[in-house]
């Protein structure tokens, strides 16, 4: 049954992911074409927050297609994710016959981790996991490399690899230094081929989220926890919230048991629960994988613990815990079917394909969230919040989003309502109005009930208009 879960949630999605994701995509898709490692052809500006996942993507696309990217990464993601709950289980129950159960069982009964499919911190999570299981087995040097290549793969796993060098630390009592060269060593290569490839060793996708919790242009989400809150809440419901109190119990139990080498395990979690808030960056579902992957793996371990104990009531009451976490589950993935569990994909990849398929102008689109619209066209694309753009992000927090979009000139604009706090002084400005028009729109739909504008540059139309 558990199996059939798996199957059934995460096969039709293995090509998807968030928008942050298909961000990653199109770095790795230029890289793969010789155009480095860029969102844009000719511009250095490393805006994905996972180049070492947009560099693995891009060398195995050399070898197969660009366009298998997402799926490629999907698998990816979800062999990570197997393997990091396998570990997580195998560590709250060393002994347990059903170990491969529990990990099915934490797949098939968890709809956030089909949400994130395809996202980096799956890959983490796996590697943080690993350099952890290298220093439960006097391995430092060996950990401190695959420490090294989750940085790589996200630089600010940095904070959860961290955990493995306290763990040395406390186990030895003594100071790790051959963890800590060996990381030292593996980031430094990885830097400079990153400098080499994309211009930059660093990501500048942080100074995006911080600006995105600071100015006061974009300071009109809500603060981290309640926006945290509104997700579980839209997320959780009656599978999520069992699935959380059998991971509380799994956890507890190994608390009472003072099995400190499982507990260690939760310190990454911990430190990615406490780490985003501080920094001062807006709630995004992917910061909470290894905490999501340590609940399931808690859950895993209380529903095996009762099956084991062989009496009827016990195996009665865990398959009652599991029919209440898998249910909702499954009804969710009915409904969804094979479209994105994101509705904005839809509307920003038929609003590219549109533009493309029509023959209008030649030249860039401009958007604010350009994931999944820019992996959709190979056209240059003009990302107003700066993740992609450099220079972008200094005019939208000044105020000056109108200025810097009339300097670029892009010949269309895709408008999500979403983000209307920063488009309305640009779609208002009289500068604008005079030179862009409104040529179609896509339509609202049940999922996403806005309708994403495309504005068009009238002075040199080439086409008809769609």
């Amino acid at each position: 049954m558990s199996v059939t879960g798996v199957i059934f949630n995460y096969g039709p999605h293995l090509a998807h992911s968030t928008d942050d994701g298909f961000i990653t995509y199109r770095y790795a898709r230029n890289l793969a074409e010789g155009h480095g490692l860029v969102f844009n052809p000719s511009e250095r500006h490393l805006g994905t927050t996972a180049p070492g996942l947009a560099v693995l993507l891009g060398l195995l696309a050399t070898v197969s297609s660009t366009a298998l990217i997402p799926l490629v990464s999907g698998a990816l993601a979800l062999a990570a994710l197997s393997g990091a709950l396998a570990l997580l289980a195998r560590r709250m129950r060393p002994d347990s016959w059903l170990l491969a159960f529990a990990v099915a069982l934490g797949l098939s009964c968890n709809r956030w981790l089909v949400e994130v499919l395809g996202h980096e911190g799956f890959i983490v999570a796996l590697l943080v996991l690993v350099a952890l299981e290298c220093v439960d087995v006097h391995r430092p040097t060996t950990s401190g490399v695959v420490w090294g290549l989750a940085v790589f793969i996200r630089p600010d796993s940095a904070v959860m690899g961290a955990v493995a060098g306290i763990e040395t630390w406390r186990r030895n009592r003594r100071f790790p230094l051959a963890l800590l060269v060996s990381v030292i060593v593996t980031t430094a290569v990885a830097a400079l081929l990153l400098i080499w490839i994309a211009g930059s060793a660093i990501p500048f996708s942080l100074q995006v989220k911080q600006a995105e919790a600071a100015a006061p242009v974009l300071a009109v989400g809500a603060p981290y926890w309640q926006t945290f809150g509104a997700w579980c809440q839209r997320t959780l419901g009656l599978g999520g919230l069992t699935l959380l109190g059998l991971g509380l119990w799994g956890w507890g139990r190994a608390a009472v048991r003072h099995d400190i080498r499982a507990l260690a395990y939760l310190s990454p979690a911990l430190a990615m629960v406490v780490f985003y808030p501080l920094v001062g960056v807006p709630f995004a579902p992917w910061y909470l994988v290894i905490p999501l992957l340590a609940i399931v793996a808690g859950a895993a371990s209380t529903v095996t613990g009762l099956i084991e104990r062989g009496s009827v009531v016990s195996t009665i009451a865990a398959l009652a815990l599991v029919a209440a976490s898998v249910a909702p589950t499954a009804v969710w993935s009915t409904r969804l079917g094979f479209r994105p569990p994101d509705p904005r994909a839809e509307p920003m990849v038929e609003a590219a394909s549109r533009i493309d398929d029509s023959a209008l102008l030649e030249g860039s689109i401009a958007t604010v969230e350009v994931g999944f619209l820019g992996f959709a066209t190979r056209r240059p694309v003009l990302d107003l919040m700066g993740l992609g753009s450099p220079g972008a992000l200094d005019a939208v927090t000044s105020s000056g989003v109108a200025d810097f979009f009339l300097e670029r000139d892009p010949a269309f604009l895709v408008a999500n309502p979403t983000f209307s706090y920063i488009l309305d002084p640009l779609i208002t400005d009289p500068r604008f109005r005079s030179r862009y028009e409104p040529v179609f729109s896509v339509p609202p739909t049940d999922r996403y009930p806005k309708a994403v504008s495309v504005w068009q540059r009238v002075d040199d139309t080439s086409g008809p208009t769609p």
